[in-house]
């Protein structure tokens, strides 16, 4: 599905740290480039169709001649935004995904909170109470229990995946927005490269330059 710039910016326009971000912004300017020259395209064929001066062989080398040059440079466009949105997903990735067990032992009190958890009675005790150190901020303290075995805080694999999702959703919140805006980027990228997959295979149906320029001749030549 074709997405234009403005639509990412209307989409973005509510989430400052999103719509702020330089590779974004960049990213958003290059899919811009890349309208206009998909525009261009469909403006020069048109123009070209629409010239009465012209007979249908002149017509599709004269359309050929055009899509050929600017082919080159959206295809240019679109590997240098392909190229921000995959290194900038990568790092963001790289940050989201980080071992927690590396924070485990940060805190002083690390085996004393572990022990807190451990001794409340129920498994949504303890649920509860990562939870909210986690929607206070307190993730040294989170790093503690979650980056450690999970017996050591009484809680089963299950409960730990949870807490762990939980965990990332929150703590690195704004990464995973600008990682989503990326990939719907990304999908713009491809969507587009198959946009002008299709005017490259419009220029192989019609045949080559020089065989339309010969083409050309031949009823140049006849109509004399």
């Amino acid at each position: 599905m074709h997405i234009s710039a403005d639509s990412f910016r209307a989409r973005f326009k509510e989430d400052e740290a999103v719509r702020e971000d330089p590779d974004v912004q960049t990213a958003i300017r290059g899919i811009e480039e890349v309208d206009e020259k998909l525009q261009r395209i469909n403006k020069a064929r048109e123009d070209i169709l629409a010239d009465r001066t012209l007979n249908e062989a002149a017509k599709k080398a004269e359309f050929v001649k055009y899509v050929q040059k600017a082919d080159n440079k959206i295809s240019n466009k679109i590997s240098q935004v392909s190229s921000i949105v995959d290194r900038r997903t990568a790092e963001l990735n790289k940050v989201i995904n980080q071992e927690i067990s590396d924070e485990a032992g940060s805190s002083r009190y690390s085996s004393e909170v572990r022990s807190h958890v451990a001794s409340l009675p129920h498994a949504s005790d303890r649920i509860s109470f990562v939870k909210k150190l986690v929607d206070s901020g307190e993730y040294t303290s989170v790093s503690s229990i979650l980056g450690a075995p999970s017996f050591l805080s009484g809680l089963d694999e299950k409960h730990k995946k949870t807490l762990l999702d939980y965990y990332r959703e929150k703590r690195f919140s704004k990464q995973i927005r600008i990682s989503k805006a990326m990939e719907r980027i990304g999908q713009s990228m491809l969507d587009k490269t198959t946009m002008t997959t299709k005017f490259r295979k419009s220029i192989e149906d019609k045949g080559t330059l020089k065989d339309l320029e010969a083409q050309k001749r031949r009823i140049e030549a006849m109509a004399n």
